[in-house]
């Protein structure tokens, strides 16, 4: 298994780790690994790229609300998935002077189109099951974050390379 771990083109070695952290917390294992620590990005950031990115996002109709969100927060703040996929509707906040939505306990303003995008993506979710979640970006079921890897997915499909616009 040492041998699988290092070689460098080891597949499903992430869904491996989410399952040895599940088994660890269940007390059905203490098998650990050693991770390789994340110093950034692994590519310079393009910036012309990014903000070709963020204004697609903004105002490509085509693509779903949900996704462009979700897009905009890794693209505009650098947000990773793993943060992103947590945010929760009472984590904005509207103010006489704009809206601002709140990463751990730094409040930062959004852009109108941005705020335009959360409020229409409440309306679409108006009278359906996904009305009452408290998440942006609930999962399945609705009572749940939707996970790190199929918000990955989602960001692939629509161009936005999550983990390389990261900064984790």
């Amino acid at each position: 298994m040492s041998r699988w771990l290092a070689d460098g083109q080891v597949a499903h070695r992430a869904e491996l780790g989410v399952f040895l952290h599940w088994a660890r917390r269940e007390r059905l294992t203490t098998v650990t690994l050693a991770v390789e620590q994340r110093a950034g990005p692994r590519d310079p950031v393009d910036h012309a790229q990014r903000w070709r990115q963020a204004r697609r996002l903004l105002h490509d109709e085509t693509l779903p609300t949900e996704d462009r969100i979700a897009g905009l927060l890794v693209v505009l703040y650098a947000q990773p998935a793993t943060n992103v996929r947590i945010l929760r509707f009472d984590m904005i906040d509207a103010t006489p002077t704009g809206t601002r939505i709140t990463f751990g306990s730094t409040p930062i303003e959004l852009p109108p189109t941005m705020v335009a995008l959360i409020a229409r993506l409440t309306a679409d979710r108006a009278g359906t099951n996904r009305a009452h979640t408290p998440w942006i970006f609930p999962g399945r079921p609705w009572t749940q974050p939707i996970s790190p890897g199929t918000l990955r997915k989602r960001l692939s499909a629509i161009g936005v390379p999550a983990r390389a616009a990261e900064h984790e």
